[in-house]
């Protein structure tokens, strides 16, 4: 199933920017995007198990957190 997205073009500038970043596709990085969010969406917190929480601590933050961590760090310094 194809889907077509209409983003702003700051939006879409962002997306590029992320994907280039984390050296993927961006087809790639948005499709992993979508998956990562409807695995937290679908998933109530009380059904996780030891081996889900462990899963999500080792996944590491996403990409968008250090980004506006490096861009806030930017600012202070």
């Amino acid at each position: 199933m194809a889907l077509t997205l209409e983003l702003d073009p700051e939006t879409e500038a962002r997306v590029n920017a992320v994907a280039a970043a984390a050296g993927v596709p961006v087809a790639s990085f948005l499709r992993e995007a979508v998956e990562a969010q409807l695995e937290r969406s679908s998933a109530p917190p009380a059904s996780l198990t030891d081996l889900d929480l462990l899963e999500r601590i080792n996944r590491g933050l996403p990409v968008e957190f250090w980004e506006r961590y490096r861009e806030l760090k930017r600012r202070r310094d």
